[in-house]
């Protein structure tokens, strides 16, 4: 606006309104944009829609800006009626920042004055939302719609109450808005008056008979109550929990209903008020709270709630039952479980319920409350219906943590676990519960076969205090049950070295055979521990033993040893293993396992611990197939233990790296004749180029010439000669009997491959059309640069003949280059409906340069379009804001004529016949 001052302040007049005027409202009205039909906008900075984003404030756009520019212009043209849209976005920023005379201004030229959309939603909710009151008067009186549901805060009367308006809400209310009004799953408005804390907006909102029990789904705070509860957990200052509680009375006193969902908030938030408040009401509306206060006393104790005050008066308002004292028990209050024994409560509870009071305060860890119930006599056994006795539910709570993590990471591989998991505190708790268990009578060897022993728990947790006390009570080392199955294997998984020597000592069975696990022997190879290996075979543990996989530890180690690779890997353990074994089953997979480690000595030993048994073909050529860089050392090794093997055409024939052809020709000599089935087989450039070298003069097949182009060069660069390419030059020259073929020119994947078979194809004249129509065919999935491909084969042939139907599917996502080489090559070409939306559709967002690009190639190629329907509405769609309009305009300069309802209906029938033969050509294509 500053600007526009100087300018006109030095002599510069304003241009007639038909000269010029209207053009310069149009520029600066274009400042003004933005989606009038969305509904819903979640946030002021994530959806911007229809505000400005680049300026210091709306006051400045209005002030300072194009706002205020706008307005003088307005005051100085007599435009007659405002019909653009974009007035109305500009209509509700004035409501927005109440100013009056402007707003009189536009209603004055015809601006609808429920002007709705964009990111304030109405004109009349823009003006609510900051307290504009004369302009909302207005608005009003004028005859605004109340009941408007869209922009950010829906509707007006949620705006107002948003921003704390009373005067503007009462105002709404007595004009006809609708207090039960809401977007969807939005929030109520008395959700709105709730949560900003504007008390007397609630009674206002009560008053007009807002329905204080309304639901709302996806929405932590449901209920208004709900809503007023979660309120108070703010704790601002004191005066606004009063405000709530204040807020909740009203809506009690209104009828809201109390339900657990409330009552668990308000024991939460711990404002004892509020929760007699609520508890109160469900006495006075008649309703049994045995049920909501069981609900709620589950939910706190389940969440370990330590607010005991809470607890104590939701048990003054319920009679005790066997159900409230698990539930007291669980909660660790000494005090609240010995007022429940003086109330009559049995030490051992009800049959009725699945578990006894003992094995709550066991299962919760509640030391405190476990003595007191022994203390009081409590049964020690776990009743017959439950398993788990309260010892083994001490146990599994405190070793929940690290059974949680060992099913996360799984145990096979896995050693080391967080020991940090399990607390000092937690374990100290469960020590001294399990042994005041056993002072009182508890058994210490309790499990069953689904359920782990007292025992394998205490080895997994790594207790070496509560392990000892149960050996000395009687537990057996050697008791299988659960998923560990043994002690042994417990503490192996809990990594636990003091517990597996105790173990070792008392004399457990070092071979059992785990159904996953094998022996111990087999585990701890897994875990490539050699101290543990060495332990366990002192103490008798069997190499000889196989896992449910008929591996024996050696194998597993060799494995462990071959998977962390590097020369140098230490081999101890599988030496180890040899050492304390008289007899070995040392299987193939030994011997390839160990094959895979440098040096190759160990290789030697076992070979050497195996006798005559010699070396096999087979082995050998399963060794290279599963070793991509097998080396030439232990290579060598193997051909001195075959009893005088030689390279032979199966280890060739197995599709060989570079590397492990190298080794292997290094290895022993190579005198195989090469054959093209053998070169054909081959999966690596670099070896398929050794074996041609090894053999010059190979038979070049149509096979090997298609294997070459389908391998992956390493070395591919742009600008750089192929390795493919320069491999078919050296072994096909052009004075070659061999013909290029259409599986040939198909197994190309660049232009260089593409140009060496068409110099060698010869005059094409038409043998290029099932290829072009090929690659077209495929569409964005054909690799390769698809313009230039396609360029080439059309300048290698003039003859062939491109169709719009061929090119629907390469022009999906295609560059401007495409269009240009087809019209190029076929001027001719009709751009039917489906070729347009080809091109047109996959740029619904493009930059514009790019739509821009594809006009220029039609207008330069004087392309004329029969506008159809789709057409018409894929361009309008992509163009429609006012600053679109000259674009839009240039596409329509394509246009020749709008189709006739005759020539759709025909065009229609064509497409179903067409695509009727495209299936047949497709079925008889895959015959063939």
């Amino acid at each position: 606006m500053v600007v526009t001052t100087r300018l006109l302040d030095s002599g510069h007049q304003l241009p007639d309104y038909f000269d010029g005027g209207k053009v310069l409202l149009a520029k600066v009205l274009a400042f003004f944009e933005g989606d009038r039909e969305r509904q819903t906008f979640h946030s002021i900075i994530v959806d911007p829609d229809g505000r400005f984003l680049q300026v210091p404030s709306l006051e400045y756009v209005f002030e300072q800006g194009p706002g205020a520019v706008l307005e003088f212009l307005l005051q100085k043209y007599d435009t007659s009626k405002l019909e653009d849209t974009r007035y109305e976005l500009v209509f509700q920023m004035a409501c927005v920042l109440g100013k009056a005379p402007f707003v009189e201004l536009l209603l004055s030229r015809g601006v609808d004055i429920d002007a709705t959309g964009y990111y304030y939603g109405s004109t009349l909710q823009a003006a609510a939302r900051t307290g504009q009151l004369q302009i909302v008067q207005s608005l009003l009186n004028k005859g605004a719609n109340t009941n408007v549901i869209q922009g950010r805060w829906h509707t007006s009367l949620r705006a107002a109450i948003v921003g704390g308006h009373l005067d503007i809400v009462e105002l709404l209310l007595q004009h006809g808005a609708d207090s039960k009004l809401k977007y969807q799953t939005e929030r109520h408005p008395l959700h709105a008056a709730i949560s900003g804390g504007y008390v007397n907006l609630v009674e206002m909102l009560l008053s007009k008979g807002a329905d204080v029990n309304i639901e709302v789904d996806d929405c932590d705070c449901r209920t208004p109550l709900l809503a007023a509860i979660k309120k108070a957990d703010l704790r601002i200052v004191r005066l606004l929990l009063e405000s709530c509680l204040q807020m909740i009375n009203e809506l009690i006193a209104a009828g809201a209903k109390v339900d657990s969902s409330s009552l668990q908030e308000a024991c939460r938030n711990g404002d004892l008020s509020i929760v007699e408040a609520l508890l109160e009401q469900l006495f006075i509306d008649g309703v049994d709270p045995s049920e909501i206060v069981d609900e709620t006393l589950d939910s706190l104790t389940m969440g370990k709630s330590t607010d005991y005050r809470t607890l104590n008066l939701l048990l003054d308002y319920v009679p005790p039952t066997p159900k409230r004292f698990l539930f007291t028990c669980s909660s660790g209050s000494v005090p609240l479980v010995r007022r429940m024994i003086q109330q009559g409560m049995s030490v051992d509870g009800s049959n009725e319920e699945e578990d006894s009071p003992l094995q709550v305060a066991c299962y919760y860890l509640n030391f405190e409350v476990v003595r007191l119930l022994l203390q009081r006599g409590a049964n020690v056994q776990a009743r017959s219906s439950q398993p788990g006795d309260p010892i083994t539910l001490t146990l599994w709570a405190c070793a929940s943590p690290l059974q949680q993590q060992l099913e996360q990471r799984g145990t096979r591989h896995q050693k080391y676990l967080n020991s940090e998991v399990v607390d000092y505190r937690t374990t100290q708790r469960c020590t001294n519960i399990v042994r005041i268990l056993l002072e009182y009578g508890a058994t210490a060897d309790n499990g069953t076969d689904e359920l782990e022993s007292p025992l394998q728990l205490a080895s997994f947790i790594g207790s070496f205090e509560i392990a000892k006390l149960l050996i000395e009570h009687g537990a057996s080392l050697d008791k299988t049950t659960g998923s560990f199955k043994t002690p042994l294997f417990s503490a192996l998984q809990g990594n636990n070295s003091g517990i597996i020597s105790l173990i070792l000592e008392k004399g457990v069975d070092v071979n059992y055979v785990h159904p996953t696990h094998g022996t111990a022997l087999h585990l701890v190879c897994q875990y490539n521990d050699e101290s543990l290996v060495l332990q366990l075979l002192q103490h008798g543990a069997s190499p000889a033993l196989k896992d449910a996989n008929g591996d024996t530890a050696l194998t597993l180690a060799l494995q462990s040893a071959a998977s962390r690779s590097g020369y140098g890997v230490s081999q101890k353990i599988p030496r180890l293993i040899c050492q304390h074994s008289t007899t070995l089953d040392i299987t193939d997979s030994d011997i390839i396992a160990a094959a895979r480690l440098e040096p190759s000595d160990l290789l030697s030993f076992l070979l050497v611990k195996r006798g005559e048994q010699p070396v096999s073909e087979d082995l050998i050529i399963r060794f290279l197939s599963e070793e991509r860089r097998p080396s030439q050392e232990n290579l060598e090794v193997l051909f001195d233990h075959s009893g005088g093997l030689e390279i032979t055409p199966r280890m060739l024939n197995i599709g060989l790296s570079k590397h492990a052809f190298n080794s292997l020709s290094k290895a022993r000599e190579l005198s195989v004749h090469i054959t093209p089935d053998m070169l054909e087989s081959q999966t690596d450039l670099g070896t398929l180029k050794a074996l041609i070298e090894y053999q010059p003069g190979v038979e070049v097949t149509e096979g090997l010439v298609i294997k070459i182009l389908s391998m992956n060069s390493p070395y591919r660069m742009w600008g750089q000669p192929e390795e493919n390419t320069e491999l078919l030059l050296s072994i096909w020259p052009r004075n070659s009997s061999l013909l290029v073929t259409d599986s040939m020119l198909k197994a190309t994947t660049s232009l260089l491959q593409l140009k060496f078979l068409l110099e060698r194809l010869g005059p094409a004249h038409g043998k290029l059309q099932d290829i072009a129509i090929w690659i077209c065919e495929k569409g964005t999935e054909y690799s390769g640069n698809q313009a230039d491909i396609l360029a080439l084969v059309l300048q290698s042939d003039s003859d062939i003949k491109l169709s719009p139907s061929h090119l629907e599917k390469i022009m999906l996502g295609a560059k401007p280059l495409m269009l240009e080489i087809v019209l190029t090559h076929t001027p001719s070409l009709s751009i039917t409906e489906k070729l347009f939306l080809s091109i047109f559709r996959e740029y619904p967002r493009a930059r514009e340069e790019t739509r821009k690009e594809f006009v220029e190639v039609l207008m330069r190629h004087k392309k004329k379009i029969v506008f159809t329907e789709k057409i018409r509405d894929a361009i309008d769609k992509a163009y429609q804001e006012h600053s679109d309009i000259e674009k839009r305009e240039e596409w329509y300069t394509l246009r020749e004529r709008d189709e006739t309802q005759e020539e759709a209906e025909a065009r229609r029938s064509e497409e179903n016949d067409g695509n009727k033969n495209d299936d047949h050509i497709s079925l008889t294509r895959q015959d063939r």
